[in-house]
């Protein structure tokens, strides 16, 4: 059997939806499938989360000496970020010769998803230092990563990046992130302004239903939206509200930090650079 045929049998059993006979396959032919091949494998494997049989093609290419370049080495990459394992995900990363921007997406990615944002903003000032171009996905992973920081200054850093690429123009998703990080950062204004500038989202004619709030007073269940004060019976709503917030701060712990600071310190993102 020849590599191609046993190429051609392993992505048969691949669309079948039988890759772990397709790995056991691999494993036990002396033959080379190839890179493609090998990334369709990989990417099954990212498909299901399935760690054991992704570090079986791992081993697999490192005791055969195959060497996928740039493109193989991507691949591994996403796959153990997708698993989880950043700290396998960052070595094959600092250990590759070459980074493609799918390698940076998937590691700033990764640290936003694994709750290492600080990693993530840090990540995508060293990408710009590389001199490589963030896409509509970096900047989506990067304003989330400030959003969950509430790192308004950065965001501000990114969005400024972001004006001056024509990439990310007219990009639903991004300008999405950027309004939520504006958001977040309770920076209202701003986010509005983000808003009326990204006719993306307003051709999806996205509504927000007025909030609304619901209380029983005296055995009866009342809902009215939030500042309503038409309701019949606005006054005893009211009272019993204002009653429950002051017992509830008066049984409350103080906080020990405002939320800008309860994510990181300034001391892990005041040396970024965009």
């Amino acid at each position: 059997m020849s590599s191609t045929c046993l190429a051609r049998i392993l992505r048969s059993l691949c669309i079948a939806g039988d890759l772990c006979k397709a790995v056991h396959l691999l494993c036990r032919s002396p033959l080379c499938p190839g890179a493609g091949t090998y990334a369709l494998l990989l990417q099954e494997c990212v498909n299901r989360r399935d760690a054991r049989l992704g570090k079986r093609i791992q081993a697999r290419m490192v005791s055969t000496g195959f060497d996928g370049g740039v493109y193989i080495a991507t691949k591994l990459l996403i796959f153990y970020v997708k698993i989880g394992e950043l700290g396998v995900a960052r070595n094959l990363f600092d250990g590759m010769s070459q980074r493609c921007v799918a390698a940076w997406n998937a590691m700033i990615s990764g640290c936003t998803r694994g709750g290492v944002e600080a990693q993530a903003v840090e990540m995508f000032g060293s990408m710009r230092t590389e001199g490589m171009r963030p896409d509509q996905f970096t900047f989506a992973s990067v304003l989330c990563a400030c959003a969950r920081l509430a790192a308004l200054e950065h965001g501000r850093r990114v969005h400024g990046v972001m004006v001056k690429s024509d990439v990310v123009a007219g990009n639903v998703f991004t300008n999405s992130a950027l309004v939520d990080m504006y958001l977040k950062c309770s920076c209202p204004e701003d986010a509005r302004r983000a808003f009326a500038a990204a006719p993306a989202i307003r051709s999806l004619g996205i509504k927000k239903d007025p909030a609304w709030s619901a209380v029983e007073v005296q055995g009866k269940r009342h809902t009215f939206l939030a500042g309503d004060s038409y309701h019949d019976e606005c006054s005893a709503i009211y009272e019993i509200c204002n009653a429950l917030a002051s017992a509830v701060t008066e049984q409350s712990v103080p906080r020990a930090v405002d939320s800008a600071t309860s994510h990181c310190s300034q001391s892990e993102l005041g040396n970024v650079k965009f």
